[in-house]
């Protein structure tokens, strides 16, 4: 599985990407931007899990905060 995002970014920009319990939120410096996930990527699908690889094109990954699924 993979997230595409369509917007155009700079350099220095905090691009979040959250699962909330109730929704998921994508946001460039604050700001929402969640309609810059192409139209094939489904975040509420998408999953990481333990052993996977993450890779960024055309920028840099700074962090990924890991919480375990709530039972």
């Amino acid at each position: 599985d993979r997230l595409v995002f369509k917007g155009s970014y700079n350099s220095g920009q905090n691009l979040v990407l959250a699962y909330h319990d109730d929704h998921v939120s994508f946001t460039r410096d604050g700001q929402n931007v969640l309609t810059d996930l192409a139209m094939f990527s489904f975040p509420e699908t998408f999953k990481l899990r333990d052993g996977d690889t993450v890779s960024v094109k055309g920028g840099r990954l700074n962090a990924i905060e890991w919480r375990d699924k709530k039972r």
